[in-house]
């Protein structure tokens, strides 16, 4: 029985596991928009990017749907949208917790920093995004994201937890097991599937996809 689990797990790309949790973020996507647009309370809103970028970065590894020959039509788009998205998921999360949380007021200081460092780095990114058309420098952008982006997530990351285990806040549980679960299913997806190919990104996305939304 488990091996049998473990078999349509691992082809989530392929028997509609993986089309089911994107068609989850999708509607999350569209409902905190609504909520937002209602109480205009930003961490709607910054959630409602993070499930949409997620869902549209996931599109191009979904196979067996009534609009795959479309997708593979466009695939070269979602090729060179891969760095960009990830990023602006990365970021829209990062605000959703900072908002959540309310460390404007809890963490006055480091709130104001994150806001700043997203902005630079933004603009880093974005010419290093120009940069990849305009003098090939793909391997720049790609070494920019794995060497500079992702350690310096990592660190804040672990640095928000410091935080947040200060706060006398109910939720504080919550968002700390979420944090851990998707920091821990990130970093093994990335350990498996990184430089081999297609073949093992179809075999192990599923650890994403449990903790994408």
């Amino acid at each position: 029985m488990a091996n049998s689990l473990l078999h349509l797990l691992e082809n989530s790309n392929f028997n509609g596991i993986a089309w089911g949790i994107i068609c989850i973020l999708f509607y999350l996507s569209i409902y905190f928009l609504v909520t937002y647009f209602k109480v205009r309370e930003r961490f709607y809103l910054f959630y409602s990017i993070y499930a949409l970028v997620n869902a549209v970065n996931l599109l191009k590894y979904i196979k067996n749907i009534f609009f795959e020959d479309f997708i593979t039509s466009c695939v070269w788009i979602f090729h060179h949208l891969h760095f960009p998205l990830q990023y602006i998921s990365y970021v829209f999360f990062s605000l959703f917790l900072l908002e959540i949380l309310q460390f404007q007021t809890r963490h006055p200081n480091f709130y104001k920093k994150v806001y700043q460092s997203v902005y630079i780095l933004s603009i880093l990114f974005l010419l290093l995004v120009i940069s990849r058309y305009t003098i090939n420098g793909y391997s720049v952008l790609r070494g920019y994201y794995f060497y500079f982006i992702m350690p310096l997530g990592v660190f804040v990351t672990f640095y928000s937890f410091f935080l947040i285990i200060k706060m006398k806040d109910r939720i504080k549980y919550l968002v700390l097991i979420g944090m851990f679960i998707i920091s821990t299913a990130a970093f093994f997806t990335v350990i498996l599937t990184i430089g081999k190919g297609i073949e093992a990104i179809n075999k192990y996305y599923y650890i994403l996809y449990s903790v994408a939304h």
